[in-house]
Formats: structure tokens, C-alpha cells, sequence
């Protein structure tokens, strides 16, 4: 991670401001947008945000950078991506929102991925979950 960059704010800012200085060999780009169609994110962050920032993903990734995106599996962000090329996969993570924890439970997170050697990626993940090479699962 040398010479890493660490911003806040509106990612397509931040996206034009670099895009032209993204190198194949030595860049990576993960975003990780408030979540599409989740509460809160939709007072802040609508359609035409995740539009733009889908755009930007798949030019990352025609661009030959490492892209990792993060989302909720909201067909509007999925399918998209799937057609740009993007390997899809599903994570669960433990949802906290609503006033009544009974209603709470596992929800499923998208993790897509371009420019990624998905082999070298399950092997990795395994490893790091103690998960024998033969049995590949992102839970």
C-alpha cells in the first residue's frame, strides 16, 4: 500500500480526481457507497448516485485497475455490474437496523470484483478463515 491515498466525502470526486493516475500495476480502487435502497442511504444517496458511481466502477475496471465494490444486492446494482464483467459474489452481514431485534437478522452484501484473479482470491480468503482449499465459501 505504498503511497496510499485515504479521502472522505462524495466518491465520484474523488473518482475524477484520479482516474487519468490509475496504473493497472500499481493502483486498487474498493468503494463502498451507502447501500442502495437501505434505510437511511435513500435520503442521501438515490438512484442517480449509485448510477453515477456504477459508471465509474466499470471504468476502473476497463481501465485494467483492481476494483472491488461493496453494495446491497439490489438488482439496480447487480446487474449492471454483471454485464460490465464483474465477478459477483454474496456476503452476509449482520443487519442492525429497525427497532425490533427479532426483525434484525442476516442480510445479503454484494462484493463484486474486476481485475482480480479469483483463484489467488478463494485460496487467500480460505486461508485467512482457516478453510480447507477444497471447500470455497465467502461466509
Amino acid at each position: 500500500m505504498k503511497n496510499w491515498e485515504w479521502r472522505t466525502g462524495l466518491a465520484s470526486d474523488f473518482y475524477e480526481d484520479i482516474k487519468e493516475r490509475l496504473s493497472p500495476d500499481e493502483s486498487a480502487i474498493a468503494w463502498d457507497p451507502p447501500y442502495f435502497k437501505e434505510e437511511g442511504a435513500h435520503k442521501f444517496f438515490g438512484l442517480s448516485d449509485q448510477q453515477q458511481t456504477i459508471e465509474q466502477m466499470i471504468d476502473a475496471k476497463n481501465r485494467g485497475v483492481p476494483t472491488v465494490v461493496f453494495n446491497s444486492m439490489n438488482p439496480s446494482i447487480v446487474d449492471p455490474l454483471r454485464e460490465a464483467g464483474f465477478d459477483i459474489h454474496t456476503l452476509g452481514r449482520q443487519d442492525y437496523s429497525g427497532a425490533n431485534p427479532e426483525s434484525r437478522g442476516i442480510v445479503p452484501e454484494l462484493m463484486a470484483m474486476a481485475n482480480i484473479d479469483q483463484d489467488a482470491f478463494m485460496q487467500a480468503w480460505n486461508q485467512s478463515r482457516g478453510i480447507p482449499s477444497r471447500q470455497q465459501t465467502l461466509f
